[in-house]
């Protein structure tokens, strides 16, 4: 591989990691923007409630049994 070639892939790999950063970094909203949605969540937000939801019997009883720890 030639370093052009080398340079291209590693610029276009670049990009596409910032660009998925992008999609799901929090965003800051405006004043106008921020009276019509609630404001981003942190991570450690989302992290909790997704744990809390996999943890509760009612999630827990929808398991699929293949997916059970004890089988």
């Amino acid at each position: 591989m030639n370093p052009t070639d080398f340079q291209h892939k590693v610029t276009t790999n670049v990009e596409n990691v910032i660009s998925r950063i992008a999609g799901i970094a929090p965003r800051f909203l405006s004043e106008e923007e921020g009276n019509a949605v609630d404001p981003p969540q942190s991570v450690q937000r989302g992290v909790t409630d997704l744990v809390e939801a996999a943890l509760t019997p009612r999630n827990l009883c929808m398991m699929d049994p293949t997916w059970h720890p004890w089988f």
